[in-house]
């Protein structure tokens, strides 16, 4: 009898543990797609219109735009928004789960990456030459794949505690360690 019910509880701890790779890869995948259309978002439509969104890549492309037109240095849209993701991720770390946070860094890592790979690529051309429709295409792209990078539970936005930034608790995990 024993040896049956050390059977099973080995098939449990297999299967258990083929339900955590299972999960893992499905969050990789949602982490690199989702990271892939931010990036596409940002650099093929919203910054090429000369369009700012909000946030870390909103302030990041008001001074692309400040750098480029006064000292005639052009940086990459990703680079220059890691110079703000870094020190705010910091700041707010001890708020993350440890995988969260891991996520998190591989996010603003891969975002910061495509979007300067694609600004590369694209020589900062649009994609479509109408402003409305650059911020309808980048706004709606922007939505999925921080839906993406929200489900593989990483974040795109870090929350800071002493900002007075707390959502409302029956909000998931994954995104309460953000504000909106």
């Amino acid at each position: 009898m024993l040896r049956i019910v050390s059977y099973y509880i080995t098939i449990d701890t297999y299967m258990e543990s083929f339900k955590l790779d299972r999960q893992l890869i499905i969050d990789v995948a949602l982490i690199l797609l989702g990271s892939f259309l931010l990036a596409t978002g940002y650099s093929l439509f919203l910054a090429p219109a000369h369009i700012s969104p909000g946030g870390v890549y909103g302030l990041a492309l008001v001074i692309r735009q400040l750098l480029h037109q006064v000292f005639h240095i052009d940086l990459g849209l990703g680079t220059i928004a890691l110079f703000f993701n870094i020190p705010l991720f910091l700041l707010a770390m001890h708020g993350l789960g440890k995988m969260s946070a891991i996520k998190t860094v591989v996010t603003f890592l891969l975002v910061a990456l495509f979007s300067d790979l694609i600004d590369d690529w694209f020589g900062g051309r649009p994609l479509v030459e109408d402003a409305i429709l650059c911020s309808f295409y980048g706004g709606a792209i922007l939505g999925v794949s921080v839906w993406m990078i929200f489900r593989a539970q990483s974040t795109v936005r870090v929350r800071i505690p002493w900002l007075g930034c707390s959502p409302a608790p029956s909000i998931p995990r994954s995104v309460r360690s953000s504000c909106s």
